[in-house]
């Protein structure tokens, strides 16, 4: 299996972009406690990131995986100012 990764920093977070072989596109969030936030923050920041990512997935091939690992600091931002954030970045990588 052929794979690639691109690693993209941003002002939300470390976004993984891995090309796999795979017909699929799945989107990860890794949030974990360490970063001081109980379980109902934690989630709620998983389920803004993944509608952030899965806007981005219709513009992306389907091989690719989404992995993002959010800072703690975003905890107060709306989907689609981390959608903008996130197709920046993706834009000056020019991915």
């Amino acid at each position: 299996m052929n794979k690639s990764v691109f690693r993209i920093n941003t002002s939300i977070g470390r976004v993984l972009l891995e090309y796999t072989g795979l017909k699929t596109q799945k989107i990860k969030v890794v949030l974990g406690k360490k970063q001081g936030l109980n379980s109902v923050n934690r989630n709620r920041i998983r389920r803004i990131v993944k509608e952030a990512a899965r806007l981005l997935l219709k513009n992306l091939p389907e091989n690719v995986e989404i992995i993002v690992f959010p800072k703690p600091n975003i905890f107060g931002l709306k989907s689609p100012k981390i959608y903008e954030i996130l197709a920046d970045a993706l834009l000056r990588e020019e991915i």
